[in-house]
């Protein structure tokens, strides 16, 4: 057995508290441990701490198709790729809407822009956070949180729900566009604005700059939950890929609208969004 394969079955028996002998080509990956965002991030982050490979975990079911990933070699029996996704076109401005939302007798507003908004949502156990007695320390949060989040967790009473709810947000934020899917959650900032509502930030310019989205969160001592409304400003303005204002902290700066929903408010003003998500929601 190679060194990495050895030290792969080690790390994955230390993580599901199993003798490595168990850790076999169909041993299962596809266990709370591992789920979801949160359990892809924490095995991958154990990969790159023990054998120094950074491996997109998403998706895999089994060890062996891990350690066909950290071998470079084909797992056997590995499943054939999966089918391409059918995308359905939106409807055209002014017209009916698809027909699970006709059925409740609404209609696009004339003029929408279909591709105005975007929504995602995320939910996660609060238990497959990892445990510590110092936050500011754990490989884990020092990775996919900034410092200002650390802060403001560690000063609540249970801080893992605090960045349970914080990597929703940031995850529902990716949800909202295909371009954001490999952003890392350190280059994504939850905050909030004066008023208290939920703000987010992207990591742009070594600037951090507030994305054109609203968010909710929530949390009990078992689940977090976000959601994310992401407002594309640039497809409003009838401007893609020029530069639009964008707010970074109390000043301005032009941020390439090009990059879908990470473009901030811009010429329509938050009294315009709002109408228009208004118009659509009701």
């Amino acid at each position: 057995m190679t060194d990495p394969q050895e030290k792969l079955q080690e790390l994955i028996a230390g993580l599901l508290d199993i003798p490595p002998a168990q850790v076999t080509a169909d041993l299962s990956l596809d266990v709370p441990k591992f789920r979801g965002s949160v359990g892809t991030a924490i095995l991958s982050g154990a990969i790159v701490a023990r054998l120094g490979r950074r491996i997109n975990t998403r998706g895999m079911k089994t060890y062996g198709e891990l350690l066909a990933a950290v071998t470079g070699r084909p797992a056997a029996g590995a499943p054939p790729a999966a089918a391409e996704i059918r995308r359905v076109p939106l409807p055209a401005a002014g017209g009916p809407v698809p027909a699970a939302a006709a059925r409740l007798g609404t209609t696009a507003p004339a003029g929408w822009n279909w591709e105005l908004i975007s929504c995602g949502t995320d939910i996660e156990e609060i238990s497959i956070f990892p445990e510590t007695n110092d936050y500011w320390n754990h490989d884990f949060y020092k990775e996919h949180f900034t410092p200002q989040e650390i802060a403001y967790c560690v000063s609540q009473a249970a801080p893992r729900e605090h960045f349970a709810a914080r990597w929703c947000a940031k995850e529902a934020l990716k949800k909202t566009s295909g371009q954001l899917v490999n952003l890392p959650f350190s280059q994504i900032q939850v905050g909030k604005r004066p008023d208290g509502s939920v703000a987010l930030q992207v990591r742009r310019n070594d600037a951090w700059v507030d994305a054109a989205c609203r968010a909710s969160l929530s949390h009990t001592p078992r689940l977090a939950i976000a959601m994310v409304i992401a407002f594309d400003a640039a497809a409003h303005a009838g401007e893609k890929g020029k530069q639009v204002p964008a707010s970074v902290g109390n000043g301005q700066a032009p941020l390439n609208s090009g990059e879908g929903k990470l473009s901030a408010v811009s010429k329509i003003g938050d009294k315009k969004r709002t109408s228009l998500l208004k118009r659509f929601f009701g």
